[in-house]
């Protein structure tokens, strides 16, 4: 994958805060002095008199991509990067605003951009993890719509690398950018010189739900002809565990290079016309439908093991908060849990944006139950809010307590997909492998 450019930042001012544990720097950008090197030598060849030198900063950001990515001496895990916009309608560029997805203590979500004297750039800094893969939008006025039919508060003119966001029926662009130490997993791409497993869409019908639910079965190479009982896991999300997180094609990599043993692997869809976020909360039926339904019906089809601890359940968000209660409800079944931005903080009475008498149910569930044998992989994005970040660090002390097996990762990241395939990779194999990782990413029992 393509990575961003950066130069090298001589002298910069910034300010530093502490969000959640994690330093995350504004940049001290004024009308005199840009923090951007970059931008305060155009500014100087401007007042220089120098006729070419905007058109040719413009020309190096086309080939560069935006925004600027610059080093800053002494902090060799961060960068500094400067969003940009074009334009010379000043009533156009007051009215710009950045749309982050990362916390910026003392500033808004949404800021507007300064504009550098006698010129058409206008511009924001921040100061980043450069292990930070993130998206973000610019917005323009709606009085002043683009005539080349950018989305505002989304697409960057001068940022091409988009990213699919949203649902996956409404799918919506943003741009993204990946810091230049942002970890790669190796295993996310179709290999040529590897053998392929099989997935085969199958439908249950519920009597517990009173519903009918797609599962797709991901069988490894070599299923038909082996005999022996094959490790499992299952996933909630089923769509996007086969698509924006591309798990057949991880299998295929992991087992062919020997990091897991070969696999059997269910996809859980909700069924149209059913809430996902009603599908995928703790409750007693699901719980039945699971135990009684669902796994009868795929051990009558596939030769998978009895072993818990050769059984996986994950997922993320929603998924990852039904798949940890599917745990400690049936740890005969499921000895191994995957939770990607697990949403913990839910309860039973749960309102928008608020928490009320039973939030964080799930972490509670665990605190009062008797000792459990689990192996569990948690990751959260310390960019996701203390709503999602503490109830995460709560519940992985509550699992170490109560004798678990825990893997615990914490990225500069927020609550996205794109995040989540990356480290599926190596929760696969802490869960089910060689308790080992090919990423940047550390896979050792947290302290």
């Amino acid at each position: 994958m393509t990575r961003e450019f950066c130069g090298t930042i001589p002298t910069l001012i910034v300010s530093f805060a502490l969000v959640l544990g994690v330093g995350i720097s504004r940049a001290t950008d004024n009308l005199a002095t840009p923090a951007s090197p970059r931008l305060q030598d155009l500014a100087s060849e401007i007042e220089k008199g120098n006729s070419i030198a905007l058109e040719a900063f413009w020309e190096q950001v086309k080939r560069e991509r935006a925004p600027l990515c610059e080093e800053i001496p002494d902090r060799p895990n961060d960068v500094l990067y400067t969003f940009l916009w074009r334009t010379a309608d000043p009533k156009e560029g007051k009215g710009v605003r950045l749309n982050r997805t990362w916390p910026s203590p003392g500033h808004p979500r949404q800021e507007a951009l300064a504009h550098l004297p006698n010129s058409d750039v206008w511009y924001l800094s921040d100061v980043l993890p450069r292990a930070a893969r993130f998206f973000y939008g610019i917005g323009v006025p709606e009085e002043h719509p683009r005539s080349d039919g950018v989305d505002p508060g989304s697409a960057d003119p001068l940022n091409n690398r988009t990213l699919a966001a949203g649902s996956l029926e409404h799918p919506v662009k943003y741009p993204f950018v990946e810091g230049p130490a942002a970890p790669h997993s190796p295993y996310l791409e179709r290999r040529a010189d590897v053998l392929h497993g099989v997935v085969t869409d199958l439908e249950i019908s519920s009597a517990v739900l009173g519903t009918k639910r797609k599962v797709s079965i991901y069988t490894p190479p070599g299923y038909e002809s082996s005999r022996s009982p094959k490790a499992f896991m299952m996933v909630f999300d089923g769509d996007a565990y086969q698509s924006r997180v591309p798990t057949p094609t991880i299998l295929d990599n992991l087992i062919a290079d020997h990091r897991i043993p070969p696999v059997v692997a269910a996809f859980v869809f909700t069924p149209e016309g059913v809430n996902r976020n009603d599908d995928l909360t703790p409750n007693k039926l699901f719980q039945d439908f699971l135990s009684g339904e669902l796994m009868p019906f795929i051990r009558a089809r596939y030769n998978i093991s009895s072993n818990p601890r050769l059984n996986t359940i994950g997922g993320s968000s929603r998924g990852a908060l039904i798949a940890s209660y599917s745990g400690l409800c049936h740890p005969e079944i499921f000895g191994n849990i995957i939770s990607l931005s697990g949403s913990y903080w839910w309860s039973p009475g749960e309102v928008s944006g608020q928490l009320v008498e039973d939030s964080g149910w799930l972490v509670k569930q665990f605190a009062e139950s008797r000792s459990v044998s689990l192996n569990v992989y948690m990751d959260v994005g310390t960019w996701e809010g203390p709503g999602q970040l503490m109830p995460n660090r709560v519940l992985h002390s509550v699992l170490k307590g109560k004798g678990c097996q825990v893997i615990y990762v914490e990225f500069p990241g927020s609550h996205a997909p794109f995040n989540w395939v990356e480290a599926f990779p190596d929760a696969i194999i802490a869960t089910l492998g060689f308790k080992s990782t090919a990423t940047g990413h550390k896979l050792k029992p947290a302290a």
